[in-house]
């Protein structure tokens, strides 16, 4: 047995370490073993760590644990966050204490639990830790012998494991820090032993134990190693503990000689491995504490006993299934009320993907059943096996403690301690609630076992064939063979089974049926439809499907009418891909061309507007037949010009509409109203040549004076001849 449940978080004894608040702690449970386990009911404890490597802890009693975490915990290795008042190392936290997952836990930023599983390789650190005031009894040598089997000592934990699981679990020394040497490390804590209880012991040999692997330049700390194991000399304060081990962590603690007695080691390394307690007639009480949680002795995890090489046993069903070791032979009946029945084989006999059709090494019945501890609500199944002795003084389980060579039934679940409810001999039987299980007969060394419901024998599984009938008509007529059932065969090749009108027929569902009769009609007859909505393929240019309930048949829909009427908007037609009407492309598209509805042709004009060219001076444009004429053209008559600016016929259009080809009488012009205005006055200042359209000085004599009296090539000069310049005198020459 252990001590009562506590919640231990986190501990520094070496270190001054101040008390904390508000702190992360990673969690883990222990269950400590007592020399007289009948003195103290059985609780697992826990302890927190902030710095796992280190050995700070701190305590919490289960009730102060919030019940909604204790499932989530279940499995060790969780972050907790601790707020609330200030707590000292080692001491408990307050009651008032608030507890909850840590932020680290939740964003997935850190991993707990055991370094290895049960089926590997796993490195093992032995620490021999020597305090002021004592040390433990045996030497280095003969610890790692003990542990390891060096020579002198040839039943240890590595060599029981390796049996037991059949050499898939090999513990081999730790190695590679330069004070480790063949698995050991020694050490020397500069406490008292009698001033510390087991924790405060253990968490000061962590401490130092790291101080003294940080020296080397290799596995520098505790971590680095699968197993721990910390060998502590006698005289705690806290007397009678024997040993304890962590769940789904690396350390276990032995108080002295226990650490060299292999069924302490295969106990404690058990719990490292996460396995429960192995209990017989177990009580669970209202305060959480168990009685009777070791007093199964058919494997490791019930008592631990003092002998150095004894008992050589294995484990029971249930932790046997859990390790995983015989995992190709183990059989899950779901069923119970389902007869089954199986060969098991003993752990020592059973050898590694070897396992006969009909043998198991455990067989595990459902129950459907769950149970609460007090701590955690788990489903508890029956697990059976054979206990079956080696004939060989040191064969693997030559020296289970009890209920040898016969079929043991242990109760149990994975996180609870399991219960031994029955030890059958030959022809034994155990019932719990529907469900029998019995010892038939022994047969080349295997225990054959039945499995069944209450009522029925379940080594016998027939007389006559009405004995196999299971009342399902789908799986055929079950045979009564030989005293064993032999299904049927199935009576609907090719069609579908009806188990509840026991006809074989065409389908029970939709899924069944296919192609043109894809429905079910509830009849077990595929049809084409049952509704209109059987029948609609989902095309909306082939109109509305409908379902002749009468004959369960489809009726093709009438097409959709997509056409307007109109010629002119070109042909309309049903798309598909929209499940709409389409336009069509708009006739008469071309330069000129218009859409004669009536006449369903394209025309180039409808009226005479469409004829109508915008000018004034051609005339009215016509529509004649679809055809436009040309208008008759304006002001034709003399004088007229025909203005398209005003839309009217005028005098002029420019100012040399105007022009009479005089030059003498000026340039006429054509005024803004279209009438032309003759010029204000001639060109000329002097005389105008109308012949050669230019202004001369003259065009006669009489346009010329004195002095120049004579015109002469529209000059005025004074003379043309001598007789000109005659004045009549006569004395003043010629």
């Amino acid at each position: 047995m252990t001590s009562r449940i506590v919640f231990l978080f986190a501990l520094s004894l070496l270190t001054c370490v101040s008390a904390r608040q508000n702190f992360d702690c990673q969690l883990f449970e222990l269950d400590v073993q007592f020399a007289d386990p009948a003195s103290i009911a059985h609780h697992p404890k826990w302890h927190c760590l902030p710095d796992p490597a280190r050995g700070e802890f701190y305590a919490l009693e289960d009730e102060d644990m919030p019940s909604d975490l204790l499932e989530e915990v279940k499995a060790g290795g969780k972050w907790l966050h601790i707020s609330g008042p200030f707590v000292n190392p080692g001491g408990r936290v307050p009651p008032g204490a608030a507890i909850s997952i840590a932020a680290r836990q939740k964003n997935g930023l850190t991993q707990g639990g055991r370094r290895r599983g049960p089926i590997g390789t796993s490195r093992v650190l032995v620490v021999r830790a020597r305090f002021s005031d004592a040390a433990p009894t045996d030497s280095l040598d003969a610890i790692s012998d003990s542990v390891f089997g060096n020579g002198n000592d040839p039943v240890n934990v590595a060599s029981q494991y390796n049996a037991c699981s059949k050499g898939q679990l090999t513990l081999v020394k730790g190695s590679g820090n330069e004070n480790v040497a063949n698995g050991m490390l020694d050490i020397l804590v500069p406490q008292t032993i009698t001033t510390l209880d087991s924790y405060q012991a253990e968490a000061a040999a962590a401490t130092e134990a790291n101080r003294v692997l940080a020296l080397g330049t290799v596995d520098t700390s505790l971590a680095a190693f699968d197993h721990v194991m910390f060998c502590l000399p006698p005289g705690t304060n806290n007397g009678g503990w024997i040993a304890y081990g962590y769940y789904n962590w690396y350390r276990t603690v032995y108080n002295d000689r226990w650490c060299t007695y292999v069924s302490a080691q295969m106990h404690e390394f058990g719990h490292n491995l996460e396995l429960r307690h192995s209990g017989e007639g177990v009580v669970w009480k209202a305060d959480g504490t168990e009685d009777n949680a070791y007093r199964d002795q058919t494997g490791m995890m019930g008592y631990s006993y003092s002998g150095d090489d004894t008992p050589l046993m294995c484990f029971n069903p249930i932790k046997s299934y859990l390790l995983g070791w015989f995992a190709d032979c183990v059989t899950d009946v779901t069923d119970p009320s389902v007869k089954t029945k199986r060969n098991l084989v003993g752990t020592a006999d059973y050898q590694p993907n070897s396992c006969a059709q009909d043998d198991a090494v455990v067989l595990r019945v459902e129950t459907g059943v769950s149970f609460d501890d007090g701590s955690r609500i788990e489903q508890r199944d029956l697990y059976v096996g054979y206990n079956k002795r080696d004939n060989t003084a040191d064969g693997t389980n030559s020296g289970t403690k009890e209920y040898a060579n016969m079929v043991t039934i242990v109760d149990g679940s994975k996180y609870q301690t399991s219960d031994l409810k029955a030890a059958l001999s030959v022809g034994g039987q155990y019932t719990t609630g529907d469900i029998l299980i019995k010892f038939c007969e022994l047969a080349n060394g295997k225990a054959v076992v039945g499995v069944g419901s209450v009522g029925q024998d379940p080594c016998v599984f027939c007389a006559a064939d009405a004995d196999c009938d299971n009342g399902d008509f789908c799986d055929g007529a079950e045979t009564c063979v030989g005293g064993v059932c032999v299904d049927g065969t199935a009576p609907c090749a090719g069609q579908q089974c009806d188990e509840t009108a026991d006809t074989c027929v065409e389908c029970l569902a939709d899924t069944d049926c296919s192609g043109a009769t894809p429905v079910c009609d509830g009849n077990g007859v595929c049809v084409a439809c049952l509704a209109n909505a059987d029948c609609d393929n989902n095309v909306f240019c082939d109109g509305v499907e409908t379902c002749n309930t009468a004959t369960n048949t489809c009726q093709s829909g009438s097409a959709p009418t997509c056409d307007d009427g109109k010629w002119c908007n070109g042909a309309e037609t049903c798309d598909a891909a929209s499940d709409t009407c389409v336009a069509g492309a708009a006739q008469c598209q071309g330069v000129g061309k218009m859409c004669d509805e009536s006449g369903d042709a394209c025309v180039e004009c409808l009226a005479n507007s469409d004829c109508d060219n915008g000018l004034f001076c051609d005339g009215a444009e016509t529509c004649t037949a679809g055809m436009c004429a040309p208008g008759v053209t304006q002001c034709q008559g003399a004088g007229e010009f025909c203005s398209e600016a005003k839309d009217a016929c005028v005098a002029c259009l420019a100012d040399a509409d105007c022009d009479n080809g005089d030059f003498c009488d000026g340039a006429e012009t054509c005024s803004a109203a279209g009438t032309c205005v003759p010029a204000a006055s001639g060109p000329c200042t002097e005389q105008c040549d109308e012949a050669a359209d230019s202004c001369v000085e003259c065009l006669a004599n009489s346009d010329c004076s004195e002095p120049t009296p004579l015109c002469s090539g529209n000059v005025c000069v004074a003379c043309l001849a001598n007789s000109d310049c005659d004045n009549g005198d006569f004395c003043d020459g010629a």
